[in-house]
């Protein structure tokens, strides 16, 4: 729950509105808290995956949350929901692009042909 100490509207000269909120310290450190909690306990053993199968893990994916499957005690793999994956990767691709559109600019970038571009990646 999130509990707004006071709120501020500012009008700006050209007619826009712009909210400020502020927060209690106490309110902070509680939703970094229940974070961190909620976070911590999405682990899964091994063996209980094995023995529950897709069940195990259910509660988590439900709530939208990644589980981690512990083997031997030491945290190996993690599950994601699809929306939760498909997310990640459309932010690494969005990274992947705003590189080489900086590249691009700095000019950072070779022409040539797919042959010439093989035989400068494969020392040939």
């Amino acid at each position: 729950m999130f509990v707004v100490k006071t709120i501020r509207v500012l009008f700006s000269p050209r007619g826009e509105i712009e909210f400020r909120l502020s927060f209690s310290r106490d309110m902070m450190y509680n939703t970094i808290d229940s974070t961190i909690k909620n976070t911590m306990n999405n682990f899964v053993t091994a063996n209980d995956l094995k023995t529950k199968g897709v069940s195990a893990i259910e509660p988590f994916a439900k709530k939208g949350l990644e589980t981690v499957i512990t083997v031997r005690g030491v945290d190996t793999y993690v599950v994601l929901t699809t929306q939760a994956f498909n997310h990640l990767r459309e932010c690494e691709l969005t990274a992947a692009l705003i590189e080489s559109e900086r590249d691009m600019k700095k000019g950072k970038y070779h022409k040539g042909s797919v042959e010439e571009h093989l035989k400068r990646i494969t020392n040939g």
